[in-house]
């Protein structure tokens, strides 16, 4: 559906429980009732099993057509759609398959009051992700079904498809930021198991095997892979159920076939059962595979991996994204919380992706388009995107270890920051050599010295070379194996100097011009002009979502105002589905600047999450950015109709400003214009939504 509000014009409708949507919105899946749905061709048929639920909120949902699973396509190879009733004018088909919720275009209640209740309900439950498509108020037409459905066999989703969902959910959430993984997930996710035991081999991972590769059904004799498998099949299997972490060690360990991996898995245990008997405690030394199912084991909730990179930096970044995989696989995508599933985009990728890898046989069938598009990766300043289909599944920024990844080794003063920080965590990456004078150096002992063609210094058996005072010892950073350290090695990393970033803007700003249209933004300015305007501050304000205290620079419980109006919601779902924030915002601040009215510097709080997105207005006005504690200053224009986002070091380590002036440049040219008008539309996502309070330092809205 369009920001206008209307239906598509090929679509089908259903009149169902609430109960029923919040059950989908677990797994992304609306499963028939017995004998399939009734679906209305451009209308809404009620569900026979709803129409006597007691204290139900009736929801009619309409579904895209086109969107629909094997819409348009010849049926007579498949028993899921059966045309087979009219009634007066309207027409319905019958529907045996799951329908995917993504296919919604539209939600309708029959009341605000209904509205209220049904958002209320889901955000009761965390993981829970309704259709990002907003709900509607009104009276559509409703038709009875049939008396009694017709028999017949449902198709049914794969009992393992929650599970590699589930998984699949973990690894593309906490995928380490550095290119060598990213790499590796998209090839995992686009060609299965083909060719990925090479890619984690180079990234000191031989053992992992991803759990929706059927690599995994067969677990090998070798080391790691075989006690890796066997936690994969003893996870997800019935026996795991209601088992203490070490009764669940055990169990892995005697799935364990015998040979290498039988020894692996007895020293494993051994370790384990110390380590759950308070004995001693989780750390180095364990071997990669053991050490991540440890984790599993004795932090099982997927929640706790949010702090885990903080909390254990002496954690190899492929041990962690191993863990929070086996995590994704044990609990399931329907318990995940919402924050690991993403937006619209991505848990239709996930819908359909996993779907694909645990039916093999039918997935191709009742999803046509899951072939027809691969998950690619499109690099931006301070920060990486994932597109599928020209669709953004989900944007996040570099973390430290991928800027030095992508670090000028070349330049003097990077490098020699590089030798630094590689010297103090330890890690193996330099070269060392004796540059030796002319001159002749005493030989000892009993081996022999020769030069062989290459070049190389041959030694047989014990040297010892007496070396003089100007014997000089040059120690140099090897890049291959610095690049291999960061993707690969433990160890709290900062950033690089400024100066290897080599970017005109501030690291971690994402501008797009043209967000919006010309008529869109008339029919935006002409709504925000019909509401009413704050005047506490020099400039007119509104404020939407929720207040927040300018003098005192606070925002608690007792200032949430609701919902964003509908023109706003609209926005922020774009915003969202995009991947230009990565959560949906529930505050907004409208701001009117006129002529010389500016901002002065300052930095959102950070009780407001990461991502902050700004849509400007009617002018193009430049944003003045300042490094904190440098002279280094950078001056954007932030064209009419364009939004910026402020994430990573934009977000946190940059001043931003509207300068107080009477003049913006035209474009490129020397050209002054003088200021009239300009409106800011700021979206912020409040983390402290659960009526905790927090203190801003600073205005905090552009």
């Amino acid at each position: 559906m369009g920001g206008d509000g209307k239906r598509p014009s090929d679509w089908f409708g259903v009149e169902t429980d609430h109960r029923r949507l919040l059950e989908a919105g677990q797994d992304e899946w609306l499963h028939p009732g017995s004998g399939g749905f009734w679906l209305g061709r451009e209308c809404f048929v009620l569900e026979p099993s709803q129409s006597a639920t007691p204290n139900a909120i009736q929801v009619r949902l309409v579904f895209d057509a086109e969107k629909l699973p094997l819409f348009g396509q010849a049926r007579s190879s498949t028993a899921l759609i059966v045309e087979g009733w009219e009634s007066r004018d309207e027409t319905a088909v019958r529907w045996l398959a799951p329908i995917p919720l993504y296919a919604v275009s539209k939600m309708e209640v029959s009341s605000c009051e209904e509205k209220t209740r049904l958002m209320a309900l889901a955000r009761e439950f965390s993981n829970v992700s309704l259709p990002e498509v907003g709900v509607d108020v009104g009276n559509a037409k409703v038709i009875n079904g049939p008396p009694r459905l017709l028999d017949g066999s449902n198709v049914e989703l794969p009992e393992r498809l929650d599970a590699i969902q589930g998984a699949m959910a973990m690894a593309i959430w906490a995928v380490p930021r550095v290119d060598p993984w990213i790499e590796a997930l998209q090839w995992v996710l686009n060609q299965g198991a083909e060719g990925v035991s090479n890619k984690v081999a180079s990234l000191a991972a031989p053992w992992l095997r991803f759990p929706w590769c059927d690599e995994v059904a067969s677990p090998t004799r070798s080391g790691e892979v075989g006690l890796w498998s066997a936690a994969v099949s003893t996870l997800r299997s019935p026996m795991a159920a209601g088992k203490s972490p070490a009764q669940l060690a055990d169990v892995i360990a005697s799935s364990v076939p015998e040979g290498r991996s039988c020894d692996t898995a007895r020293k494993w245990l051994g370790r384990t059962r110390r380590i759950i008997s308070a004995e001693e405690t989780v750390g180095p030394g364990e071997e990669d595979a053991g050490l991540a199912i440890q984790l599993v084991l004795l932090r099982p909730e997927p929640t706790d991996f949010r702090t885990w990179s903080r909390e254990l930096p002496w954690l190899p970044p492929g041990v962690w994204w191993a863990a929070a995989i086996l995590c994704g696989w044990r609990h399931g995508y329907r318990a995940l919380d919402r924050r690991f599933k993403g937006g619209t985009v991505l848990r239709e990728y996930l819908a359909t992706r996993a779907l694909s890898a645990s039916w093999t046989d039918r997935g191709g069938d009742l999803l046509p388009t899951l072939q027809r598009a691969s998950l690619e990766r499109r690099g931006e300043e301070g920060c990486f995107s994932l597109i599928w289909g020209e669709r953004t599944v989900l944007r996040k920024r570099w973390h430290a270890r991928a800027k030095w990844y992508r670090a000028d080794l070349g330049d003097e003063a990077v490098r020699k920051a590089a030798r630094q920080l590689a010297s103090e965590l330890g890690w193996a990456c330099f070269t060392r050599r004796a540059r030796l004078k002319s001159g002749r150096i005493p030989v000892s002992g009993e081996g022999r010295l020769r030069v062989d063609d290459r070049g190389n210094l041959v030694v047989r058996g014990t040297v010892d070379l007496e070396l003089s005072t100007g014997v000089q010892l040059v120690e140099e950073l090897d890049e291959g194996e610095f690049r291999q350290a960061l993707a690969n090695e433990a160890g709290t990393v900062w950033d690089p100097p400024a100066r290897s970033l080599r970017v005109e803007d501030p690291p971690g700003l994402i501008y797009k011009p043209d967000f919006i249209g010309m008529e869109e933004e008339r029919k935006l300015v002409t709504l925000i002009d019909q509401c009413e305007w704050n005047r506490q501050l020099k400039r007119r304000v509104q404020q939407y979502g929720w207040r927040y205290d300018y003098r005192q620079r606070e925002i608690d419980a007792s200032m949430h105002l609701g919902d964003l109006p509908d023109w706003a919601a609209d926005l922020a779902h774009r915003l969202v589905d995009e991947g230009l924030l990565s959560e949906q915002p529930d505050q907004l601040i409208v701001n009117e600047y006129t002529r010389s009215q500016g901002i002065r510097p300052h930095i959102d709080h950070h009780g407001f999450a990461e991502r902050v997105a700004t849509i400007s207005l009617l002018e193009s006005w430049s944003m003045v950015f300042r490094l904190r504690n440098t002279k280094r200053k950078v001056e954007k224009s932030l064209e009419r109709r364009s939004v910026a986002v402020l994430t990573g070091d934009a977000r946190y380590g940059w001043t931003h400003e509207i300068p107080a002036r009477k003049f913006e440049r035209a474009g490129q040219s020397l050209r002054r214009v003088r200021r009239e008008r300009r409106i800011s539309l700021t979206f912020r996502k409040v983390k402290a939504a659960d009526g905790a309070l927090f203190t801003a330092t600073g205005e905090a809205a552009i």
